[in-house]
């Protein structure tokens, strides 16, 4: 017999009622909606988990299951396949332990920052027609808002108004630029506590930080149990901001105001230069310049054009933020602006055949006008520009695909 349970991460995770006989479970031909799959033999089962090797590290050790993100974005909502194979499975008992964080949102130039809390919790709601309750049901966020929120607002108010009241401290640097922040802030700080009733009122979003999904069964009456793991990293990501212009090494035309060692496979080892030009670059504006990578492995040599958004002095935005390296791949990360919005973008580099390779283009808006508002975040994928390699990606180019 066949079994297939649809599951979805980030979810709260249901658990089936033991009984001594086998489980009867409705076959379910749920269609997989994302075609990129990867199968993971577990012995008795096989999982087909939707996401793509390039953009996760799966690695299948004993019991446990590790999926580390790769690449920028989330594993939220992605579904997985429990298949039987010839054994027949009994038992099957499914529980998920969640850890969750609550994110605080300001002004739209400003990161989106976590909260210093976060919580566990453990989940066994009912299986029902093998389908799982999503942690955006309304029994989800009424649990979350009853048993955490009075501590949330605490700390959400604090923070912002010790923000609020610095930026009004230095409101002569938005004055120009963006005089709507210096109302927000004022707005803000005349409010009274009892006004903010619920998580939206203080722009806090709460996610997923990590994810532990045990599923237990028997095989001929021996218990057994596998273990996964989701955004658990021991490595520990190097990235790094800016750091300041004391340290930096000037040259005729560009000064270097940060460098990093990436080591894409064992056999190589790069180091990673950024420069910001002394001389405008042609894509420089009010408040950004342009800067640029080297990448020196010493007989081999690469270099970016002018993509990396740079804050001039006195710019009240944020810009570059930082890199993130993981594997064979690295991801720029900046802020940026969009008409009506604020960005985030993400650029990704793959090196492969001695040489780096355009992977992935996304980017993430919010509303100036409403931060609530659910803006769909873009994606480019090597399908969408082909082979492209690193020394071609040109701001027209990414304007280009920002316009398919």
């Amino acid at each position: 017999m066949r079994l297939l349970i649809v599951l979805f991460f980030a979810t709260l995770i249901s658990c089936v009622d033991k009984k001594t006989e086998k489980q009867n479970l409705t076959k379910n031909e749920t269609e997989i909606t994302n075609s990129i799959q990867t199968v993971i033999d577990c012995g008795d089962f096989t999982l087909k988990i939707d996401i793509d090797k390039e953009d996760f590290n799966v690695i299948n050790k004993g019991d446990s299951i590790f999926i580390y993100k790769i690449l920028p974005g989330s594993i939220e909502s992605r579904k997985i396949n429990i298949v039987e194979k010839d054994i027949q499975l009994n038992n099957i008992r499914i529980d998920e332990n969640l850890e969750f964080k609550f994110y605080q949102r300001m002004t739209d130039d400003n990161q989106s920052s976590p909260l210093n809390i976060s919580f566990n919790r453990s989940n066994k709601p009912k299986l029902l027609s093998n389908t799982f309750l999503s942690s955006s049901s309304e029994s989800f966020n009424t649990s979350l808002f009853d048993q955490h929120f009075s501590e949330v607002k605490n700390e959400s108010l604090e923070k912002q108004n010790l923000f609020y009241k610095n930026l009004l401290n230095n409101k002569k640097k938005y004055e120009n630029c963006c005089p709507e922040y210096i109302v927000q802030a004022k707005n803000f700080l005349k409010k009274d506590d009892k006004s903010f009733t619920n998580f939206e009122s203080l722009n806090i979003t709460s996610f997923i930080n990590k994810n532990i999904i045990i599923i237990r069964y028997e095989v001929n009456k021996r218990s057994k149990s596998k273990v996964i793991i989701l955004n658990e990293d021991s490595k520990k990501d190097t990235d790094s901001n800016l750091v300041s212009s004391d340290s930096t090494k000037t040259s005729e035309q560009a000064k270097e105001i940060n460098s990093w060692e990436f080591s894409p496979n064992a056999a190589e080892k790069l180091k990673l230069i950024l420069y910001a030009p002394t001389i405008s670059s042609k894509n420089e504006d009010e408040y950004f310049n342009y800067g640029f990578l080297v990448i020196d492995g010493g007989k081999k040599r690469f270099q970016t054009q002018n993509i990396i958004r740079l804050a001039n002095k006195n710019s009240p935005y944020s810009a570059f933020e930082k890199i993130v390296f993981k594997n064979n791949f690295f991801t720029i990360e900046q802020h940026g602006n969009s008409s009506d919005y604020s960005t985030y973008e993400y650029i990704t580099f793959k090196y492969e055949n001695g040489a780096f390779y355009l992977h992935k283009y996304s980017i993430e808006y919010t509303s100036k006008n409403n931060p609530d508002e659910n803006t769909p975040s873009k994606n480019w994928l090597k399908k969408d520009f082909g082979l492209v390699k690193l020394e071609d990606v040109t701001p027209a180019f990414l304007d280009d695909l920002k316009n398919k």
